[in-house]
């Protein structure tokens, strides 16, 4: 399968201070919600060219110029049959799902496509259950390349109501694309759990952008859901760099000193994957002034610790190569049948700490780090799975802040799955070359 390569290498010392390294959740969010009021998002090169392909084939007006995404909010005045092509992850997938549902004009068919056959076995329920609540009918397939099939129509539409409503065990990323998707109607949208929300951390970061947006968002009193009004002027928005990014960055400090500057004092709960790095031994120093605040590692003394999910792959994303690349005697990955609907089994992460020279035992609903294989380096090349993607990627920095070079494998571009690494990881001192391979 086609793909991409990411070559990095480094001689001695990696130092330096990166200035952004861009949170990939809060431009899904910005991204989904700029074509509601309109307006610029300075995001990614790699989701930009992913959401502008998105709004075109939507029939918006919409250019995307390197880093930069501009939506006119003029929807077209004729039904669309449109097939999107989305990133290979459930949070992507949805946040593209429920916003082509309240965005594309009635009467219009679009097919949501992944070229992941392993999200054919995800169960969208939820989403799904949320979606026809906003307005439109969608069902899944068993073709990766129209995986989701969304259609606004008017007979639908009629019966929209301004309460959505989810009981059950409810993914975070489903609650998260459901207010991004609500962010473009006319009223506000009061989307409700009546059971238990499995990772919240993206809810409350997707909260935190859509108010940088100028979107109303508030928590419902009982603590069960949120409420979404509209935009009340054009968007102009530059992502911050994210924490789970920047831990992950960090962890080159393991051969100098590193800063990641960019970052806002609050994304959500995103400041709280700090405690993975905490656990492991790993003390971070965060400054700030202003609005915007910096991150360095200041002390490394690893100890034996447990990284637990909670249903948040970020923090597999931030634990693996901090594991890696600062070697506790011993670690447990837990928490990780929380995350089996989003492709990240204990298996996959078994195999990731193996790579990284460990001896792993993969159990039911976690992974143990044993030890280290005594005078072996970690492996070389990287061959990333799909569905874990961001943690092999990740993993691949402890790599090579631990041996000094890495070459990874991966079916998406580098820049769509940890936003800026490549230039993060130049600005350190690092060799780093991106091709694509047939």
């Amino acid at each position: 399968m086609a793909g991409y390569v990411l070559e990095a290498k480094v001689e001695g010392e990696a130092s330096g201070t990166v200035d952004r390294v861009p949170s990939r959740a809060a431009a899904l969010a910005a991204l989904a919600a700029v074509g509601a009021a309109g307006g610029r998002v300075r995001a990614s090169r790699g989701l930009v060219d992913v959401f502008h392909r998105f709004y075109a084939r939507l029939g918006y007006p919409a250019s995307g110029a390197g880093e930069v995404l501009a939506v006119e909010p003029e929807p077209p005045s004729r039904p669309v049959v449109a097939r999107v092509h989305a990133p290979c992850d459930v949070l992507a997938v949805s946040v593209m799902a429920a916003v082509a549902a309240v965005a594309a004009p009635l009467g219009s068919q679009v097919a949501i496509g992944v070229d992941c056959p392993w999200m054919v076995e995800h169960d969208f329920r939820y989403l799904i259950e949320g979606v026809a609540q906003l307005g439109a009918r969608i069902w899944r397939t068993d073709t990766p390349q129209s995986l989701l099939i969304v259609e606004p129509t008017a007979a639908v539409r009629s019966a929209y109501r301004e309460l959505v409503r989810l009981a059950g065990v409810v993914p975070g990323y489903v609650l998260a694309a459901l207010m991004a998707a609500a962010a473009w109607l006319p009223k506000r949208v009061y989307i409700v759990v009546t059971g238990e929300v499995r990772g919240p951390a993206r809810v409350s970061l997707f909260a935190d952008v859509l108010r940088s947006l100028g979107v109303e968002v508030e928590p419902l009193p009982d603590g069960r859901g949120v409420a979404v009004g509209s935009p009340q002027r054009p968007v102009d928005y530059t992502v911050p760099s994210g924490y789970a990014e920047a831990l992950v960055v960090s962890v080159m400090a393991a051969r100098g000193k590193v800063r990641v500057e960019g970052l806002p004092r609050s994304l959500g709960d995103e400041h709280g994957l700090l405690a993975v790095h905490k656990a492991l031994g790993v003390e971070d120093r965060l400054t700030c002034s202003g609005a915007r605040c910096g991150i360095e590692p200041f002390s490394v003394e690893p100890r034996t610790a447990t990284v637990t999910a909670h249903g948040d792959p970020e923090a597999v994303t931030v634990g693996l190569p901090a594991i890696i690349a600062f070697r506790p005697q011993a670690a447990v990955v837990a928490g990780l049948a929380s995350l089996a609907d989003e492709g990240v089994k204990p298996e996959h992460v078994e195999e990731l700490l193996r790579l990284g020279g460990g001896e792993a035992v993969a159990e039911e609903d976690r992974v143990v780090l044993l030890g280290w294989r005594p005078d072996e380096e970690p492996a070389e090349r990287l061959e990333c799975r799909p569905g874990v993607e961001r943690q092999c990627l990740a993993s691949a920095v402890g790599v090579l802040a631990r041996r000094g070079r890495v070459v990874t494998v991966l079916a998406r571009d580098p820049d769509e799955v940890i936003p800026g690494l490549p230039a993060a990881l130049a600005q350190i001192g690092v060799s780093v070359r991106v091709r694509r391979h047939a």
